[in-house]
């Protein structure tokens, strides 16, 4: 699926393939890369859905587009050989109702070549080696697995991690994130909306250095009305994601790492929030079960390894099949 199309179909799925483009799984780009029909159900198939070479884009396939809104249709990025205008729900009814009649074809082999791709190109990390945020983020998913919840994040390499990560599964697990324009900021206001319209649910805010310096203010409306939101900080010291471009671009990074970020956990200790601080994995677990168990807001600020990098990713000039750093 695409980023905000995640939650669709379920993570527990043996058809999930997560997210595709720009940061998605490179099994995902590689299926889409290598079909023979894509159907697009309401995306509007931007460069970081596609590649930048958008000639290339399903190559030896075809696309079926639909979508509610006819300018996404009219002006879309890449060729589809057929377009239709149409509401998605009433069409994906119409289609189930199709293939009740239809002998479906042997898929075996796609889907083995499907596991292959899986298990070659799994999302890993080195667990060992320093403080990893995916860490963070896969020990929150253990402690809240099968907790109906809203997770929210941030922009930056954070979201990233946290779509790779974190389980989603439609309607009890769904993720609220910034695509399109990827709004810096999104997080905290986003929190306090989702919390403020399904109180009982579990809301739990995953935000990087600096997405969360956008509208940190947003912690005085959190403890002013005691909402119960479990706020993440994974502070890596940098602005992820384009101190990341500079480096694969230029070597080095001056104006996006190295940052020198303040003391998150004292800052919403002021604000009269709960906090607890991790800078190992040792810790993590039980200082998450203490944020998790508070029965107010509660932040807890991380500090993650520097150096790391979203991997793989689809870099400008590449086409589904290619991903840094491997080609």
């Amino acid at each position: 699926s695409s980023l905000l199309g995640l939650c669709g179909l379920s993570t527990y799925s043996e058809f999930s393939l997560g997210y595709h483009g720009h940061t998605g799984s490179r099994y995902a780009n590689l299926a889409i890369h290598e079909s023979d029909l894509l159907l697009v159900f309401g995306s509007r198939l931007d460069v970081r859905q596609t590649g930048s070479v958008t000639k290339e884009f399903v190559p030896n396939g075809k696309i079926i587009h639909i979508d509610l809104d006819q300018g996404e249709l009219e002006h879309s990025r890449v060729h589809t050989e057929l377009k239709v205008h149409a509401d998605i729900k009433k069409t994906l009814k119409i289609i189930n109702d199709k293939l009740q009649n239809i002998k479906l074809p042997d898929w075996s082999e796609w889907n083995e070549q499907i596991r292959q791709w899986k298990s070659e190109y799994a999302l890993s990390y080195d667990s060992k080696k320093n403080f990893k945020p995916q860490y963070v983020i896969e020990t929150a998913n253990k402690l809240t697995k099968g907790i109906p919840l809203v997770c929210v994040t941030g922009v930056g390499q954070h979201q990233q991690w946290t779509a790779r990560h974190f389980d989603f599964d439609f309607p009890s697990r769904i993720l609220l994130t910034s695509g399109g324009h990827g709004a810096m900021g999104f997080d905290l206001p986003v929190a306090v909306g989702a919390q403020l319209s399904d109180p009982e649910k579990l809301v739990l805010c995953f935000v990087g250095d600096g997405s969360l310096q956008i509208n940190i203010q947003e912690l005085a409306t959190i403890a002013n009305y005691n909402l119960p939101i479990k706020i993440i900080v994974l502070d890596n010291q940098r602005f992820g994601i384009v101190s990341q471009f500079q480096n694969i671009t230029w070597g080095k990074d001056p104006s996006c790492g190295g940052l020198k970020n303040p003391d998150f956990s004292a800052i919403a200790k002021a604000y009269g929030i709960f906090t607890e601080r991790i800078s190992t994995i040792s810790e993590t677990e039980s200082k998450l079960k203490k944020i998790f168990s508070h029965n107010g807001p509660a932040l807890v600020h991380c500090n993650v390894d520097p150096t790391e990098d979203v991997i793989p990713m689809l870099l400008g000039g590449q086409t589904m099949n290619k991903m840094w750093p491997y080609d």
